[in-house]
């Protein structure tokens, strides 16, 4: 996904929004960036970004597809 491409766009499509959504939720699992820091990157608010993760936790758990990204992108984080 292209952060950029994202992040300055005020609409940004499902498949989209799922990627950007999935990368907000992985920064703000770890707790090493603040609401605001994660929006200045994505084009967010920093309400936008609690909102965003908090529809994401369930919806990980849910949809299949969305919880193999979310397990193959933490498996390279944690190599």
């Amino acid at each position: 996904m292209d952060v950029k491409s994202v992040s300055h766009r005020k609409r940004v499509g499902a498949s989209d929004r799922d990627k950007r959504d999935l990368l907000l939720y992985m920064l703000w699992e770890t707790g090493r960036f603040s609401n605001k820091e994660i929006g200045s990157h994505l084009g967010l608010s920093c309400s936008a970004v609690s909102q965003r993760a908090k529809i994401m936790n369930p919806k990980i758990s849910k949809e299949k597809e969305l919880k193999d990204q979310y397990n193959a992108l933490k498996s390279l984080i944690n190599v």
